[in-house]
């Protein structure tokens, strides 16, 4: 039942989505020098830092490639160190997917949003913070008890990514753990 809501609150915000990206892109003709894979966030230096779409934010404009994945549970004092996630992802717009080898050793896929409640460039580096909210396969009840019902987690957790150039570092909260992804922007 609950993946079923998920998909459906999806479908529901789809359309916010588009119309808050079309609005964007209407507005943001300021300059055209951009850093690849960072979209509106990667204007000009003296581009304005942007906090708009309330608390459903606006689409993540950048597009990137994701060669490396590591990860750390809090939950559990023997995997507090960093560990790298065997996979990868890529990232166009506001969209996300991925495929890795979680902390369990099985297979997982992602896929979902990103939104950015605040994005800003200073001293030649952007930033972000926001949220993502999408699927998850690959779990057990090791994870939550929920992944004993269903084969699918819907997740919902805090965002923040810094990109300078085309490279990019993203860390990201879901469930027990803290992600972390090293991106090439295109």
């Amino acid at each position: 039942m609950a993946p079923r809501a998920v998909i459906l609150a999806l479908a529901l915000m789809l359309p916010s989505v588009e119309a808050a990206t079309a609005q964007q892109n209407r507005g943001s003709a300021a300059s055209d020098e951009t850093i690849p894979g960072a979209g509106e966030a990667a204007r000009a230096d003296d581009a304005p830092n942007s906090a708009s779409g309330g608390i459903f934010g606006v689409a993540s404009e950048r597009r990137r490639v994701i060669p490396g994945l590591w990860g750390m549970h809090f939950f559990d004092r023997q995997s507090l160190e960093l560990f790298w996630t065997r996979g990868g992802g890529i990232q166009y717009g506001g969209w996300y997917g991925g495929a890795f080898m979680n902390s369990y050793d099985d297979l997982s896929l992602i896929a979902g949003l990103e939104r950015d409640w605040y994005r800003a460039r200073l001293v030649g580096l952007e930033f972000g913070v926001g949220y993502r909210i999408g699927l998850l396969t690959g779990y057990d009840g090791q994870l939550i008890d929920l992944a004993d019902k269903t084969p699918v987690l819907p997740f919902a957790g805090p965002h923040v990514w810094l990109q300078k150039g085309p490279l990019g570092v993203d860390a990201f909260y879901v469930y027990r753990a803290l992600a972390f992804e090293a991106s090439i922007g295109y």
